[in-house]
């Protein structure tokens, strides 16, 4: 349990909670105990084994209110809901002390005995059941307004601890009033407190009754309806019907003028025929019930009787199609009384009947009415005429006749359009949908002319006329295939004429180009893409090797795509100074299409060596006087390789740091080229100086290939 509240996740799985609700003092299960689950306030009540539950829980906190009668309340009891789980929520409940209790045979407490309205029934009873440790005395007093209470036995007496005593409760129907009466008895102890119990009882009452509408009217007969909806306490023993020229008849003499009973049975609904009315004339009519407590009527219904026929005339059909069509009429004049259903009937067979098919169309008073009929046979004469009901009495109109019509649904196969390797857009056109409406469209379809909904069958979704489509695709490449289109109208099949179409094959157009970027181990291979073919292409890449006309079973590099246009690869692991042969390549309906082939040479690093340097020498002053002005010295190297391609200039570069290069030491180039050895001798170079040389060659790329460092010094003599 927890204090904290948590909004629960409606994501998650509900949980639920389970427990038992027990006595504190006797580990007894509580019943009938009331439990409250808050915030969201839905309740339930333990059972016999004082089990309840809450299902489908959303997770998160909640508390419980457990109520039960002699029992202390137990409020807000925590419990704490998780995801798919069930919580258990057991609690226990301390009794009240204890007290006067009225109850049930089963020991629950009750606050009223209910006499009900039968008339056999007199006497019911109740316990008085001591709860406590202890006996007690005990009395009833009954209330004062009471006057139908005859008799409660017994009326006082002593009660052990845990017994229980029945008290009988006797009425007098006799004395009781109309409808529910009701009063109180008080069982008291001055001890234990007291006791309130609620005596019902239901009094005599009049039956409850409607008036229907009347029905079978003529100009001198009618049918009176009636209903009991409550007969009565006692039940009514005679019932029927009063009428007069003036309203609220009675069944007291001079208030009416006939009075008709109906037999009396267990159907609340009654009826009897009258006769010998006057034509043309106003009546008021009411049911009634008679019992022992009075006279009950129903509501007052009036009618006039007929004095004037319904008459209507039937127009020609309209809107005929295959199979349905739009009835016409006109009431000319409504009669006297007014007619109650007007309709059509109509058959294959002249001057119908209602007997026949018949439809009702609702409405009242004169003019024009209609209704659509569907479900006809195409094709097919039908007679129809008008009919009213008046007075119960049917009244037709004339007869008149129209015929159904089949019209053949008209379709045409267009040329298929879009067409590729393996696929086309199939076309068709309906100009006339047709009635009865085709129900199905679509296309047939094969290698052989003339192909049926038994070959390659594709329905289209859709009604009417005008043009539909069909993309199909799984077709063989470069092959003839036959169209058709075709509706289905009446379970038929109706096709359209035959078109034809060939599927092609485009073969993608690759070109190589040069390779660039050419290093010793890596270069840039190039490539295009001209036309992507049909089928389109679904892999281009390329392929090399040190031998001619490569293939996929070669090196290969491969992009997965199918568009067109210009497009590289950078390859790697390359050997130096080694011509490779390359050819682009797409990969069209699972064959490899190459392009042309090309190769390149990578480039092979030279190798250059710095030798000792020779023929180092003072300069001395042109004075004689033994001073040296400066130094100097030839320097020696040698190509060992002019690498590929070979290298296009060499020299030497020195200075007074070591590992000097080209463009920070002082570099003198040396003329030639290919391998061996190459000299030059510097001067100028200052006393007392440690030097360091190194022989180098300048690349085709522009690179420089440096020897080893060699030092000399130069001194003062």
């Amino acid at each position: 349990m927890c204090g904290c509240s948590e909004k629960p996740n409606k994501t998650e799985q509900p949980g639920s909670i389970v427990g038992m609700v027990l006595d504190k003092a006797t580990s007894e299960p509580v019943r009938a105990a009331g439990v409250r689950l808050n915030p969201i306030g839905i309740n339930t009540v333990t059972g016999d084994d004082g089990f309840y539950e809450f299902p489908e829980l959303e997770p998160g906190d909640y508390t419980i209110d457990v109520i039960k009668t002699n029992y202390i309340d137990i409020k807000d009891y925590k419990v704490r809901v998780s995801a798919g789980r069930s919580a258990k929520g057991d609690v226990q409940m301390e009794r009240l002390p204890a007290s006067l209790r009225v109850v049930n045979d089963n020991k629950d407490d009750i606050d009223e005995l209910d006499f009900g309205n039968a008339a056999a029934v007199i006497s019911r009873s109740f316990n008085i059941f001591n709860d406590g440790p202890s006996a007690f005395d005990w009395e009833i007093d009954i209330s004062a307004n009471n006057s139908w209470i005859s008799e409660v036995q017994p009326n006082s007496g002593r009660l052990t601890a845990g017994a229980t005593r029945p008290v009988v409760v006797t009425i007098d129907r006799n004395k009781l009033g109309a409808s529910q009466n009701t009063t109180t008895i008080h069982v008291t102890s001055s001890d234990n407190g007291s006791k309130e119990l609620t005596i019902k009882a239901m009094g005599r009452s009049i039956p409850v009754l409607n008036t229907l509408e009347i029905t079978n009217l003529t100009n001198t007969t009618v049918t009176f309806n009636g209903m009991i909806i409550e007969s009565g306490l006692p039940e009514y023993t005679e019932r029927g019907f009063v009428y007069a020229e003036t309203a609220q008849p009675a069944v007291e003499a001079g208030k009416h003028l006939g009075k008709q009973t109906s037999e009396v049975t267990s159907n609340p609904s009654f009826s009897t025929n009258i006769t010998g009315l006057t034509a043309n004339k106003t009546y008021f009519v009411r049911a009634y019930a008679i019992n022992s407590g009075g006279v009950a009527y129903g509501n007052d219904v009036s009618f006039v009787t007929s004095g004037e026929p319904t008459t209507l005339t039937t127009s020609a059909a309209t809107n005929i199609t295959s199979s349905s069509a739009t009835l016409n009429a006109t009431i000319i004049d409504i009669g006297a009384p007014v007619y109650t259903e007007r309709g059509f009937c109509y058959g294959k067979s002249n001057n119908p009947t209602i007997s026949d098919n018949k439809i009702t169309v609702s409405g009242t008073g004169s003019g024009i009415f209609s209704t659509n009929i569907t479900n006809l046979d195409y094709e097919a004469t039908y007679y129809v005429r008008a009919y009213a009901i008046q007075n119960g009495n049917t009244i037709y109109g004339n007869t008149v006749s129209f015929k159904t019509v089949f019209v053949e649904t008209s379709i045409s196969t267009s040329a298929a359009t879009n067409i590729s390797s393996s696929s086309a857009t199939l076309n068709a056109s309906i100009a006339e949908e047709g009635s009865p409406a085709y129900t199905e469209r679509g296309f047939c379809y094969g290698k052989s002319s003339n192909p049926t909904i038994s070959d390659n069958r594709r329905v289209v979704a859709g009604t009417g006329a005008g043009n539909y489509t069909l993309n199909i695709t799984g077709l063989d490449m470069q092959s003839t295939y036959y169209v058709r289109a075709y509706v289905i109208q009446d379970g038929k099949t109706i096709y359209g004429n035959v078109v034809s179409f060939s599927t092609v094959f485009v073969t993608t157009s690759v070109t190589t180009s040069a390779a660039t970027n050419v290093a010793t181990t890596t270069a840039t291979l190039n490539g295009s893409i001209a036309n992507a073919g049909t089928p389109t292409y679904t892999e281009r890449g390329f392929c090399y090797a040190t031998s001619q006309n490569p293939t996929v079973n070669n090196n290969k590099t491969s992009q997965f795509t199918n568009i067109t246009g210009n497009f590289t690869s950078n390859i790697t692991g390359l050997s130096g100074g080694v011509t490779y042969y390359v050819r682009a390549y797409a990969i069209q309906n699972g064959e490899a299409v190459y392009g042309a082939q090309v190769s390149f040479t990578t480039v092979q690093t030279p190798v250059v060596r710095t030798n000792a340097v020779s023929n180092l020498a003072p300069r001395y002053d042109t004075m004689g006087l033994g001073i040296i002005l400066d130094w100097s010295v030839r320097f020696n190297g040698r190509v060992e390789s002019a690498g590929s391609p070979a290298y296009t200039q060499r020299g030497f570069v020195y200075d007074t740091y070591m590992n000097p290069i080209v463009g920070v030491g002082t570099s003198v180039s040396v003329s030639g080229s290919g391998t061996g050895d190459f000299t030059t001798t510097v001067s100028g170079l200052a006393n007392y100086k440690t030097y360091y040389v190194r022989a180098w060659v300048r690349t085709s790329t522009g690179t420089y290939v440096y020897g080893d460092n060699i030092n000399f010094q130069t001194f003062d003599y």
